[in-house]
């Protein structure tokens, strides 16, 4: 399960971004061609959404709390055994309620969204 600052995720996202760099370039038209320019790919100050379904209460109030202190806190992906961790910001964090007369009580968090920001590996 991954982790965000002091939180182990219940749940891991469905889905969310790649976590490899983009490549940072730029282009201009000339007189008669285009020069490009390219600095190679960093993942630094790339955004990652994190995607759920659905998601008990609890995290999402987990979440929240990190979201809400608006301080930079290391984000452990744990993805396919890679043990590189970030430090992130957690630029946003949105859900709906599932208010429902079958709800479940420990689901009643949907089309939830964590974004996060990298500032750095962890090194």
């Amino acid at each position: 399960m991954m982790v965000l600052s002091t939180t182990t995720f219940a749940l891991d996202p469905g889905s969310m971004k790649m976590l490899k760099g983009d490549k940072i370039n730029a282009h201009v038209q000339t007189y008669s061609s285009v020069q490009y320019f390219s600095w190679g790919t960093a993942i630094v100050g790339k955004t990652i959404p994190l995607k759920w379904n659905a998601m008990p209460s609890t995290m999402f109030d987990a979440l929240d709390a990190v979201y809400q202190s608006d301080v930079q806190v290391v984000w452990q992906p744990k993805l396919h055994g890679s043990t590189v961790n970030y430090n992130v910001e957690v630029l946003n964090l949105t859900g709906e309620y599932w208010i429902s007369q079958e709800s479940s009580a420990n689901y009643n968090r949907i089309n939830c969204q964590l974004d996060l920001l990298i500032m750095s590996e962890v090194t």
